[in-house]
């Protein structure tokens, strides 16, 4: 007898086809999405005014693009002279408007990060659903690619995501690394990128740690570093940063008011608040970063298990520390690294995160830190007269959103209603319950004031101890 049920298992070859399907409809949704966000920010975001359009460190870049396209020597000022990479693609997309030619190439490298980035996270992310979320959050971040080419098209920071992206998927996809073709891939990609933006080369410092080679020994709890094969191949991707480098120093001018790379460094590291610090990375990334701090030994756990991303995650640290004082934009090439943590701990902990108050309290707030309800002012602006967690007007200065740049008023404000929203996250997370956060906050209370009255009580001084005093004193007249 001959059995005609339809096989309802698919072979491996279906399966693949299925996937592949998925992740098209994926990509194609998560460009549809780039492309809106690019629409609307063209038509509410005017761009700077500033030295004609050209914004601040612009105006070196935009020169350089020009010397380029006339075919004089390349000379301006370091560190900005050595990041020929981005004006030289300006200077071949518009020779007659140089920052329309920013505009054209970083617009493109904004498609080819989110192309990437929806493929980090379809690798790293199950649920579609948080795919789609994360990647919303990244389009609408007011200081993400796809909005800051709008209102500061003249910059080379956007085009370092699609390098350290493709390295990053490199690193995790890497299942025999006995050979040297991945390593010289990232290797030529590093050489390439440093010529972008220097920060490309944090990359090298998590190749050596793509096996997780830290390994923890019962007997005693040492640690032990387990590295397999030569450390040479290792080196290979900073070796060739390296050389780039140093190329690019031989042929370019630096003129004007560059100086000493280490002098600066030892500069802002020490001016540096590191209140501030922690300030800027959550006006990068926004108040999901509390569920990080929350769940902090579930992220250590995670990063036990990937021991590049923490190398990176460490190396970007040690970089901004020594960097200038608008750190955001730098420390926001961790998106690929926080946003799939954050994911894993939403997905671990849904029941926790998925409570109608503290989800409410969670997108209301990562819009409003988003800037999604406000664009940016092109010229010199007004100070605004409120925050809540950032400056609520359109008319706030480009200066005003960075924390170190900001007047006090604003960047204070910003600083403690942050503080006040991670202890109301904590509270409802913990107690679940507008009413059990509100008992639990006058039980604190309640201890706080009777510990208050025990310490003053026992420090006063007894009767005993004053008619001894007044002994004593009267002994001595």
């Amino acid at each position: 007898m001959i059995d005609n049920t339809p096989n309802r298992n698919p072979g491996p070859r279906n399966l693949l086809a299925r996937k592949t399907v998925y992740f098209t409809v994926e990509l194609a949704v998560s460009l549809a999405l780039l492309t809106l966000v690019h629409v609307v920010s063209d038509r509410v975001q005017a761009p700077l005014t500033a030295n004609h359009g050209r914004g601040w460190d612009g105006v070196w870049y935009a020169q350089m693009a020009e010397q380029i396209a006339n075919g004089q020597p390349v000379s301006a000022p370091a560190p900005f002279v050595y990041r020929i990479g981005v004006p030289f693609l300006a200077s071949l997309a518009d020779t007659r408007d140089i920052v329309h030619g920013f505009r054209k190439v970083n617009i493109a490298a904004t498609y080819l990060t989110t192309f990437l980035l929806a493929l980090w996270f379809r690798l790293s992310i199950d649920g579609a659903g948080l795919r789609f979320f994360f990647l919303l959050l990244f389009l609408c971040n007011w200081l993400a690619p796809p909005r800051v080419v709008h209102i500061y098209p003249a910059n080379v920071d956007v085009w370092a995501y699609p390098f350290l992206l493709i390295m990053l998927l490199l690193i995790h996809t890497s299942s025999r690394w006995k050979s040297l073709t991945r390593v010289i891939v990232i290797a030529v990609l590093c050489a390439v990128g440093v010529l972008v933006r220097e920060t490309v080369a944090i990359v090298t410092v998590a190749v050596p740690f793509a096996y997780n080679p830290l390994r923890l020994i019962s007997t005693g709890g040492r640690l032990h570093l387990a590295w397999r094969g030569r450390m040479i191949r290792f080196l290979l991707p900073t070796g060739c940063a390296l050389m780039v480098l140093v190329t690019v120093h031989q042929f370019v001018h630096p003129v004007g008011r560059g100086g000493s790379f280490w002098l600066a460094a030892m500069m802002w590291s020490y001016s540096k608040s590191w209140l501030a610090y922690c300030h800027s990375w959550f006006v990068a990334f926004g108040p999901i970063l509390f569920i990080p701090v929350y769940h902090f030994r579930d992220v250590l756990q995670y990063f036990s298990h990937r021991q590049y991303q923490a190398a990176y995650m460490a190396a970007l640290v040690m970089i901004t520390l020594v960097s200038p004082a608008d750190i955001e934009r730098h420390v926001l090439v961790a998106v690929p690294i926080i946003y799939t943590l954050i994911a894993y701990l939403v997905e671990k902990y849904w029941r926790v995160w998925s409570m109608p108050l503290v989800m409410g309290i969670v997108l209301i707030s990562q819009a409003l830190a988003s800037r999604v309800f406000f664009t940016i002012a092109p010229d010199e602006g007004v100070h605004p007269a409120y925050v809540l967690l950032t400056p609520l007007s359109s008319r706030t200065p480009w200066h005003d959103l960075f924390p170190l740049f900001a007047i006090p008023r604003i960047a204070v404000t910003s600083f403690w209603e942050y503080v006040v929203l991670g202890v109301a996250l904590l509270l409802f997370v913990r107690f679940r319950s507008l009413k059990g956060c509100i008992s639990a906050v006058r039980v604190a209370f309640f201890r706080a004031r009777n510990c208050i009255t025990w310490t003053s009580e026992a420090l006063s001084p007894s009767p005993s101890d004053v008619a001894s005093s007044d002994g004593y004193t009267a002994a001595h007249k």
